[in-house]
């Protein structure tokens, strides 16, 4: 999983009464021989902790750059194919990017941030190159929303890169790729300029430099470069400078490492302290502008104590969702043996409740709006439709609500899935120490935990409004790296490929559907004005 470094690691050698340390590097050609094997140069020791020899042996091991070379591109291909596919309509705005575009125009012509009344994020980088874009080739929406294919392309790279990064194989890590990027949320949200592909792209790009920040120490530990370090944190800041949530990614990322590599605090601590401290200077300044609408604390509590039903159900509908994305990765995580176990199926069970049994007399999952593409596409008993919840006359029914109940269903099991993964992940932890901890396991948990800590800041949010599914694009890569890790540590029988190839092929389908549904009414709403 570290092709191109030199890495420590323990075996066990042929004839030797125990465990050997030894210390492999990379062939000087870095190359293939014959027979899809690449030799290792190895140098022994006597015991774990006894000092390394010279080299003493040539270790062929198992090439995986092959399956890279082969893997990425594939995924590459398929995410731009269906993008194009769809064919995109890029000369109109699509959603709230219009205002991002303002904003990117304004900076172009006169060198200032302008906000325009309208909700928006902190939009500093994706303004930044918008203003590029513009002084380029002239105020186009179409040049602004090519930029998000381009971006969307990026983020494919990067994620596969972080999932391998993490210890991930080739296989799981492009499982776990097209699992975030051919589903029918990320498809209907890139062909913009809206900020969720953006800022996915720059939160994959902070993480994966935290993670190459890694390395093994001599002592068979795990280190901090400094240099990658620090450039991982300003790509943290540059990141959430876009869209905020992501400093809490990356901040949550930074507390992993502290618990982690206790050895590594004097350095991690500092950045944490500083991303923290600049994080909410910036918010508090974004938050004094008289352009921002913030949720009324009192409304929040009114609703919290009042509808606690209503709160509970729009946290449920975040989850559900979470798992039906993630379900085709988790199938792969998780061990076989738990799903015959009763953690599992008492977890199961608390997930399907509210699906059929209402939180209220008239609050009932399956009566509410259920959002499955970006842009005002909804997922309901009316099936697909466009523009908001109420939608547009004489829209197709495309799903009955048997294929809705299904997909619930479906979400249900990932959630429940999903408990049992990052609970296995946690009792792993805790299970070793910090010098057992190998690099993989401490740049899986940060990465992780990058995921939760957002999830976990955003509850009070989702807890009091209905959110749009775009906004969960942010919190699934790091479930994602963790299940394709697991995954890499399971058997990938033939059951288990089939189920996940399905599932994922059944979104890719359906995103692909949904999405150029969308692009054609778009296609015609405009040729009308």
């Amino acid at each position: 999983w570290l092709p191109r470094r030199a890495f420590t690691f323990s075996y066990a050698a042929p004839g030797a009464s125990g465990v050997v340390r030894a210390a492999a590097l990379p062939t000087s050609g870095g190359g293939t021989p014959a027979g899809g094997a690449e030799y290792l140069y190895v140098k022994h020791a006597s015991g774990p902790r006894q000092p390394l020899h010279e080299p003493a042996a040539v270790l062929p091991v198992p090439s995986h750059f092959a399956r890279d070379r082969i893997l990425l591109p594939a995924t590459l291909a398929a995410v731009l194919l269906t993008l194009l596919a769809v064919r995109p309509h890029l000369g109109v705005p699509l959603n709230d990017d219009f205002s991002y575009a303002h904003t990117a125009r304004a900076l172009a012509e006169s060198g200032r941030i302008v906000y325009n009344g309208w909700a928006s994020p902190m939009l500093w980088p994706q303004a930044a190159y918008g203003a590029l874009l513009i002084k380029a080739f002239g105020f186009s929406y179409t040049a602004l929303a090519a930029s998000g294919i381009v971006l969307a392309a990026l983020a494919t790279a990067t994620m596969y890169a972080l999932a391998r990064a993490c210890g991930a194989g080739p296989a799981p890590a492009a499982l776990a790729t097209a699992t975030l990027t051919l589903n029918p949320i990320f498809l209907g949200v890139t062909p913009s300029f809206m900020t969720d592909v953006p800022s996915l792209f720059l939160l994959l790009a902070a993480l994966l430099a935290l993670v190459k920040a890694l390395q093994p120490g001599e002592a068979g530990d795990t280190r901090l470069d400094p240099k990658r370090f620090a450039l991982s944190v300003v790509l943290g800041l540059v990141a959430g400078s876009n869209r905020q949530i992501v400093w809490v990614a990356y901040f949550g990322a930074l507390v992993t490492l502290i618990w982690l590599l206790p050895r590594q605090r004097r350095l991690v601590a500092p950045a944490a302290v500083l991303v923290l401290v600049i994080a909410l200077a910036l918010s508090r300044w974004f938050g004094d502008y008289p352009y921002t609408v913030p949720t009324s604390v009192g409304q929040g509590l009114l609703v919290l104590v009042g509808y606690t039903n209503v709160a509970v159900m729009f946290i449920y509908k975040v989850a559900n969702m979470m798992g039906l994305f993630s379900l085709p990765m988790g199938l792969l995580a998780m061990d076989k043996r738990r799903w015959r176990s009763l953690a599992f199926g008492v977890l199961l069970l608390l997930c399907l409740v509210p699906i059929f049994y209402p939180l209220g007399t008239k609050v009932a999952l399956l009566g509410r709006d259920y959002r499955l593409t970006a842009y005002g596409q909804y997922f309901t008993s009316r099936g697909v439709v466009v523009g908001g919840v109420s939608g547009f006359e004489n829209r197709p029914t495309i799903f009955p609500p048997l294929i809705i109940t299904a997909c619930v269903v479906l979400g249900a099991v990932g959630v429940a899935v999903t408990g049992i993964v990052l609970l296995d992940w946690w009792r792993g932890l805790r299970r070793t120490g910090s010098q057992a901890r190998t690099l993989p396991d401490v740049a899986t948990s940060a990465v992780a935990v990058a995921s939760l800590a957002s999830v976990a800041a955003s509850l009070p949010w989702f807890a009091i409004m209905n959110i749009f599914d775009r906004y969960l694009l942010l919190y699934l890569p790091g479930l994602l790296v963790l299940f394709a890790r697991a995954a890499s540590e399971r058997p990938m029988t033939k059951t288990r490929i089939a189920a996940a190839a399905t599932l994922l092929a059944v979104q890719w389908v359906t995103g692909y559907g949904t999405v150029a549904e969308y692009m054609n009414y778009t296609r015609a709403r405009a040729a009308l004005y």
